[in-house]
């Protein structure tokens, strides 16, 4: 929506509308906004016009009306500024917010929306430029707002993350420096794959992550306690997946900054000393930087050196590590037997890198452990939700990144890492195999439905509510033909060849997920979870398809050799 081209015919017929101001907040067709003149929210708020940062450019952009030194929260045309002031914010023909330069005729920055017609360009007391139509006022309807649109700056009812609706996804990207609004270097993102969490990078790299939202805060941010002033949010359903905070009290101001330097910084006003206080910043010490102690190492601040190896693990490079070096992470002491091995309860971890995780909100953790035990790919689990005594499943199938402890006081929550049983001590949970009881029980049943050799009967006898559920069995073959397995109920029946993991799902709607009547049939595999039906081709591939609310769907797929539970694409129907 930047350009900069030759400006359409209908300038010229514009700019001989004279420049009136029957309303301070609104910019309407027969209205325009030039260099020396400004638009004022109707609370006085914040102010919309033309500054130039010192570097003898200009720029659109609002700031604080009632603060110092025009405090900057959006630009319009940071990457296309006009070298002088000729510039012109109208409404054009099309209905669009348009930015021209008068002296070039170029045109510079637009809204860029379809459909436009009898719109008005409005600055909100929310610090909100929105163009909507002249008759309607619901912001709901809005045919574009610069908070889906924002520079360095979030404030107070904005959206950090994707709305899946749209396709927008709202990230802060830093000035290139303080005089100068360019996009600079630095982003502050959210990455919705698996358990959603926010990055700080310098172009393409990571420098920090907040860790995953607990119910309560990102569990990487134990300042985010509950505060009189300040209330936190974070949504996650099919709909978006997304950060935002409230103000509890509207003559209060406070903002999130990515700077240009490389720090993300909360502001808030001190009206008594008119000044702004960094109330917050990240980030803000060793244990902040990305992957400090690399693979299964833990950073704890409080130690000094900061990088640590849990119990049943070592310094993967002894001498790096002595020299204060823990970037080469640690390794493992002894090997994993799966069905032997326990898990290590950690306290008041900042939970590992999330991308690749798998969630269950319908499990609470005691079942999301025997998850994790039955699964010899899966190398940790917590709750997804620590609030009310914890709910929710998070297990993590790959090696564990950027994990980090804190004193018992600052926050943090348990994390359980799988180790071998020769390491077991008082620390560990999940220490009896799994496989001789279970074994046993599966044998009974199958013995009691004549299923004999390759044939199995694979069942799970669970009373829950679940909105769905998933049967893991050891079947014999690598690729699952169309007539082979058979499901009837909660009870499936296979023929198989070789030793493969199959998992099977039902898929219960609920009102909020299917009001057609039509849910998306997630399947599993034990390298992948993938959107798919029933329908076999051949090798083993399953295409997307969608069900019938109830329907029982069975898929197999080819082990493509991942570790673990990756999450099943972008949509998030296991978070139900």
């Amino acid at each position: 929506m930047k350009s900069t081209t030759t400006i359409f015919s209908f300038f010229t017929s514009l700019v001989i509308f004279p420049i009136l101001a029957t309303a301070l907040d609104t910019i309407t067709p027969a209205q325009a906004l030039t260099h020396n003149q400004t638009i004022i929210s109707s609370g006085e708020v914040f102010e919309l016009g033309f500054f130039s940062p010192g570097n003898s450019r200009w720029y659109v952009g609002i700031w604080y009306k009632n603060t110092p030194n025009k405090t900057i929260i959006w630009v319009a045309n940071r990457d296309h500024p006009l070298t002088r002031p000729s510039g012109i914010l109208h409404i054009a023909i099309n209905g669009n917010i348009v930015l021209s330069d008068q002296t070039s005729n170029t045109l510079l920055w637009s809204s860029n929306t379809t459909q436009a017609f009898n719109t008005v360009a409005q600055l909100l007391d929310s610090g909100n430029f929105v163009l909507r139509r002249e008759d309607d006022e619901v912001s709901e309807d809005y045919l574009w707002q610069s908070f889906d649109y924002p520079t360095d700056t979030l404030l107070p009812g904005m959206k950090l993350g994707w709305d899946s609706k749209t396709g927008l996804n709202r990230y802060l990207t830093s000035w290139r420096s303080s005089n100068d609004p360019a996009t600079g270097d630095y982003t502050f993102k959210l990455d919705t794959q698996g358990f959603p969490e926010v990055f700080l990078m310098k172009k393409a790299v990571r420098l920090y992550r907040s860790g995953p939202w607990n119910g309560l805060r990102f569990s990487g941010v134990p300042e985010m306690k509950p505060l009189y002033f300040i209330n936190f949010y974070f949504v996650m359903n099919p709909d978006e997946i997304c950060y935002s905070f409230e103000l509890t009290n509207s003559s209060l101001y406070s903002r999130l900054v990515m700077e240009h330097i490389g720090l993300l910084k909360r502001f808030t006003w001190i009206e008594t000393s008119n000044v702004w206080n960094s109330f917050w910043y990240a980030p803000k010490d060793q244990c902040d930087d990305y992957k400090e102690c690399g693979v299964y190492g833990i950073c704890d601040n409080n130690l000094s050196p900061v990088c640590k190896c849990a119990k049943g693990f070592e310094p993967n490079n002894q001498q790096a590590w002595s020299l204060r070096d823990g970037s080469s992470g640690c390794v493992r002491k002894n090997k994993l037997s799966c069905g032997g091995d326990g898990f290590l309860a950690l306290k008041n971890m900042k939970l590992p890198e999330s991308s690749q995780a798998f969630l269950d909100r319908s499990v609470g953790i005691e079942e999301c452990g025997k998850m994790c035990r039955q699964n010899c790919s899966c190398m940790a689990y917590s709750s997804l939700n620590i609030t009310e005594g914890g709910s929710g499943c998070v297990i993590w199938g790959g090696d564990l990144v950027d994990m980090r402890q804190y004193a018992v006081a600052e926050g943090g929550q348990d994390l359980y890492v799988r180790v071998a049983a020769s390491d077991s001590d008082s620390d560990l949970v999940w220490q009896q195999p799994f496989g001789r009881a279970d074994d046993q029980e599966k044998k009974e049943k199958n013995e009691a439905a004549g299923v004999r050799g390759e044939e199995r009967l694979l069942e799970r006898d669970d009373s829950t509510t679940a909105a769905w559920w998933l049967v893991i069995a050891t079947m014999t073959s690598r690729q699952i033909h169309g007539g082979s397995l058979r499901c009837y109920g909660r009870s499936c029946k296979g023929a198989t060849r070789d030793s493969f993991v199959v998992a099977l799902q039902r898929q219960i709607c609920s009102r909020r997920w299917c009001d057609s009547g039509v849910c998306p049939v997630w399947y599993r595999s034990m390298g992948h979870y993938h959107g798919g039906s029933t329908r076999h081709h051949g090798s083993g591939d399953v295409g997307p398809d969608q069900r019938r609310c109830g329907d029982v769907d069975a898929a197999g797929a080819t082990n493509h050799g991942d570790n673990g539970f990756v999450r099943c694409g972008s949509r998030l129907p296991l978070l139900a």
